[in-house]
């Protein structure tokens, strides 16, 4: 293959061939002396018969100089060497039918050109409607779920027609029912809000349509928006949801900056179906509520785990208004790297020579099973059993989602999703999510079916403890101190962000629900202050956000699973206390621990916090966490000073 460049001249165009050139990779053979005049040779072909000429290989050319008359004429020559040069891609728009290039990824179908008769839709948002429709009409299990659901509506309503204490004194003449004595107990619990039969039939026939918002932002913020690209060393570099971070963690604070900026200006743009997707959600979820008897969703979720809402309210009021420790650590970040003002884009940038080391996959399960000997062999042998059977995805990919996490049914084994680039946030992510394998290994191992899965609020518990282990087992044991300034760096990241900033979130969706259940009105420009606010309220003027950071709630997919982001308070708070039992070797409390992790959905999870000695109503047990976000940043301190020191 040979690049050509043209040059202007009075008559004519010329194309000549320049110092650098590659062979022709289709076998199309070369005759430098032959002289192609392309008014004879091209202007017979139409764009669409040039390209099936050109990909069947029937058409020859070889000059390397070419005379042309027009421009048009100089232009097809290009626009050959493109395609020989695989440097184009052309498609065939699956919806309009004209040719297009693509213009992020090869495998595109679909064009940007507007409806004819619709110009405020493209061909590709037609197609991303059909991609999703068709996920939806082939989704056989939602499907499934659905039509299980609308047969067996009739159950618990006709139940309900029988007397409490008559169904549960059959518990003890019957045997095979003593599984189900929670789940009927939750029936009679939750009669006062359970509607008829045929009402019943109706909402499970509604309930399919509500995974569709979930759906809808996944395939947004994953698949469908193109970021841009951002230049990094030379070469220009795709910005995806997964590797964002990639970014985020560069020296560059300018590629930082910009990478942040460009995600944020593209969000943007699609805010307005941000926030009709996110409305449309909490709507659906508060109308429901409501016919049961409910006053909000708020009511109705917290219900389920015998929490209320002046609970909930509590643990918000005293963890914001106990932000000094997270203050404390974003002056010492702006301190580390050398920062007139600290923006959110700063907050994974390295300070360190040495914090871009690299872990192997190998090098992260061998450190993860020596920090994990503090656990009895009976989890040790969990954790090697998942490494030996590949229960882990470690890949990143297109299309992937930004998350990490555990999935788990219960005729199966743990199945864990990674986006692991070899970090030491990679491994300390890793041993978070095989506390969460662990523990469902052990619930479902230990239970009958109907009490295999423990709940939401006791979910992070295990996962967070084993990330605090894993940090100070690698604390205790490296030899370097930029390592260990680099895992104190990250333990304080994984506390602060799941207390405060999951606290935060928190209190976003407490504050939408409301005005959503009081059929306020709410616009995203609402939504958007909401969130700026509430970063204000937080973070104070210890750290900055860019004008457009205000769309970033869009990214957070538990917002699709209203009031969850709570749950990672009380688990960081929960992990902190268990870990420090474990590390002071409270043999009677491990055997609490581990019969904790088996004890699946047999009790309300509040009970099973009660069991560990935690309560929720006790401030100390939230402040003793922000005691130890200050132990650690005074040891953070410490360590930095030493390595300052030795610079």
């Amino acid at each position: 293959k040979y690049f050509f460049s043209f040059h202007g001249c009075n008559d004519n165009i010329y194309f000549t061939k320049t110092p650098k050139f590659q062979k022709y990779a289709k076998g199309i053979s070369i005759d430098y002396d032959s002289f192609f005049d392309t008014d004879i040779n091209l202007t017979n072909f139409t764009t669409e018969e040039l390209i099936n000429t050109i990909s069947s290989k029937d058409f020859e050319f070889a000059p390397c100089f070419y005379s042309c008359l027009r421009l048009e004429n100089s232009l097809f020559i290009s626009f050959i060497n493109l395609l020989e040069l695989e440097i184009l891609h052309i498609k065939t728009c699956a919806n309009c039918g004209k040719l297009f290039i693509p213009t992020s990824k090869s495998n595109e179908v679909y064009c940007d050109n507007p409806l004819v008769d619709d110009l405020s839709r493209t061909c590709k948002v037609v197609g991303a409607d059909k991609k999703y429709k068709a996920k939806i009409k082939d989704n056989e299990i939602i499907t499934l779920i659905t039509t299980i659901n609308m047969q067996t509506s009739f159950i618990i309503p006709e139940l309900l027609k029988s007397n409490e204490q008559d169904v549960l004194a059959l518990l003890q003449t019957t045997p095979n029912l003593l599984p189900y004595e929670k789940t009927l107990k939750d029936i009679y619990r939750y009669k006062q809000y359970t509607l008829s039969e045929k009402e019943e039939k109706i909402i499970s026939a509604l309930s399919e349509p509500f995974v569709a918002f979930d759906d809808i932002s996944n395939i947004l913020n994953n698949s469908e928006i193109k970021y841009g690209s951002i230049k990094v060393d030379g070469k220009n570099q795709e910005i995806t949801s997964t590797n964002s971070i990639l970014f985020l963690t560069h020296e560059n604070r300018q590629i930082r900056k910009k990478s942040n900026i460009k995600k944020c200006r593209k969000l943007q743009e699609f805010k307005e179906t941000f926030t009709t997707n996110f409305l449309a959600n909490l709507k659906a979820l508060n109308n429901e509520a409501k016919l049961r008897g409910f006053t909000s969703y708020q009511e109705s979720s917290l219900y389920a785990d015998k929490m209320d809402i002046s609970k909930y309210n509590s643990i918000i009021a005293l963890i914001s208004s106990n932000t000094a420790p997270l203050h404390r650590f974003h002056r010492i970040l702006k301190k580390c790297l050398n920062l007139n003002e600290l923006y959110s884009y700063d907050l994974y940038a390295p300070f360190l020579k040495t914090g871009t080391k690299k872990y192997s996959i190998a090098d992260a399960q061998n450190m993860i099973k020596d920090a994990f000997k503090v656990y009895p062999k009976q989890y040790q042998d969990v954790i090697n059993m998942a490494f030996e059977k590949r229960w882990i995805d470690y890949c990143t990919y297109p299309g992937r989602s930004n998350m990490c996490y555990n999935i788990c049914g219960y005729e199966t084994h743990p199945i864990i999703f990674l986006n692991y680039l070899g970090n030491i946030r990679d491994v300390s992510t890793l041993a978070h999510e095989l506390g969460h394998a662990v523990h469902s290994y052990f619930s479902i191992n230990n239970n009958d079916y109907p009490n295999s899965e423990y709940t939401l609020l006791v979910a992070e518990i295990a996962s967070l403890t084993n990330e605090i282990l894993f940090a100070k087992y690698f604390i205790q044991n490296s030899t370097s101190q930029e390592e260990k300034l680099q895992i104190l760096l990250n333990l304080i990241e994984v506390i602060t962000d799941n207390f405060y900033d999951a606290t935060k979130q928190a209190e976003f969706e407490s504050t939408i629900n409301l005005k959503v259940a009081s059929n306020e009105s709410l616009s995203s420009e609402d939504i958007c202050q909401t969130w700026t606010q509430l970063n204000q309220k937080y973070y104070g003027d210890d750290l900055k956000f860019i004008k457009q950071n205000s769309i970033s709630w869009v990214r957070i997919p538990h917002f699709y699973s209203p009031f969850y982001t709570y749950k990672y308070a009380v688990g960081v708070s929960g992990a902190c206390y268990v870990a420090y039992k474990i590390l002071n070797s409270d043999h009677t409390f491990m055997e609490k621990y581990i019969n904790f992790l088996k004890s699946g959905g047999q009790k309300y999870p509040l009970e099973q916090l009660t069991d560990l000695g935690i309560d929720l109503t006790d401030p100390n047990f939230f402040l003793t966490t922000a005691k130890t976000i200050e132990e650690l940043l005074d040891e953070f301190e410490k360590v930095y000073k030493e390595v300052k020191n030795n610079e």
